[in-house]
């Protein structure tokens, strides 16, 4: 994991008990930092997971992408 999403991953985990809508904030940001990294580009994450999805992305990955991404 890259170290700039091990924080924010790492925060939401400290604010988790205070605030679980801070934690999914923390935890959708980080998922748009990892994303970014993966998949380069001015596209909205939707579509970028959409990307990684056609280059293998498993699908129960994207799901779980898109739960955080949506709730988050």
């Amino acid at each position: 994991m890259p170290d700039d999403v091990r924080v924010l991953y790492e925060e939401a985990q400290d604010v988790s008990g205070v605030s679980k809508k801070s934690a999914a904030a923390l935890l959708r940001l980080a998922l748009q930092v990892l994303v970014d990294e993966l998949e380069r580009g001015n596209e909205n994450l939707d579509k970028k997971i959409g990307k990684l999805v056609a280059r293998g992305l498993d699908p129960g990955v994207q799901q779980a992408m898109d739960v955080v991404r949506v709730v988050g």
